[in-house]
């Protein structure tokens, strides 16, 4: 136990001892009865007495009152840093959770307004996809009426590019010719030369200005040929020529005028007046022997 005095603290404590010895030491204590009673030598015990001054102990709870300012100047100094580094800790995750808000709303906009705008070239890219099949339809249903076209004239037609290679010969044309004209020049397929013809009028050409004239080949046939600038194939530029035969409006001319010829002889040498009119009676031929019947001159 402990008790203080005025000169100090002093604390003590019963020791049993190691060993017991041949002396007895009598010591009082109260009994149950309020009577004293005597111990034994196997009852003593030894009594560890120890004291502390008053200035040993104000010193011991002065170091000791320090020791807990100290640890209460550390624990708030402790508590400072923490409740600094927290708040900016609070304050840079205030900071991070707007610039995420900021970014997020920023992200959302950005996306409605890029879907819109995909939204309006995805509608502008259907309205054009419509517009070119219908397109690609019209010009399907023309190439097939031109096929068709092509394929039931019976004058023949072939298309060359700038360098005279044939890229096209329709059917009549087709039957004209022994081997496969496509991708060879047109003066070797059709004349067979061997290089560009001396007639040839391609450099001539001009758009929207056809040049005719007439061929007549070694066999005596006369062909009609119509040659032209065209467009075709992603606006690839050519010459469309056609060929007609006119072999025999040639000689359908040729004997009407020899026809012709002989009527006139024969009316010229004939020895009866002849003569014609027209409606309102106007003499318009008299042959020789008419003028000569009437005695005037001819003409």
């Amino acid at each position: 136990g402990q008790v203080q005095y005025d000169d100090g603290l002093y604390t003590y404590q019963r020791i049993r001892p190691v060993s017991r010895g041949s002396f007895s030491t009598h010591t009082s204590q109260a009994s149950g009865d309020g009577r004293e009673s005597s111990e034994t030598e196997t009852d003593y015990y030894w009594i560890l007495v120890s004291h502390v001054s008053n200035e040993r102990l104000a010193e011991y709870f002065k170091e000791l009152k320090l020791t807990f300012t100290m640890l209460g100047l550390g624990s708030a100094a402790a508590l400072g840093v923490f409740s600094f580094f927290l708040a900016r800790a609070q304050s840079k995750r205030k900071v991070a959770d707007d610039a995420l808000r900021d970014a997020n709303a920023l992200l959302e906009e950005t996306v409605e307004r890029r879907t819109g705008e995909l939204k309006g070239k995805n509608e502008q890219l259907e309205r054009e996809n419509e517009i070119r099949d219908k397109i690609e339809k019209a010009l399907a249903d023309s190439q097939e009426r031109y096929r068709s076209i092509m394929a039931a004239m019976n004058d023949g037609v072939y298309i060359n590019s700038p360098d005279y290679t044939i890229e096209y010969v329709n059917p009549a044309l087709e039957q004209k010719i022994e081997a496969d004209p496509i991708g060879r020049k047109c003066y070797e397929v059709l004349y067979g030369r061997e290089s560009k013809c001396p007639w040839c009028i391609y450099d001539s050409l001009v758009e929207g200005t056809p040049i005719h004239y007439e061929n007549t080949t070694e066999n005596n046939r006369v062909y009609h040929i119509s040659n032209t600038i065209i467009r075709y194939h992603e606006n690839k530029k050519g010459k469309l020529t056609i060929f007609r035969d006119i072999t025999a409006y040639r000689n359908t001319q040729l004997e009407l005028r020899e026809s012709q010829e002989k009527y006139s002889l024969l009316l010229e040498t004939m020895r009866e007046g002849l003569f014609s009119v027209d409606s309102e009676a106007v003499i318009t031929y008299s042959n020789p022997s008419l003028c000569r019947m009437l005695g005037v001159e001819e003409g």
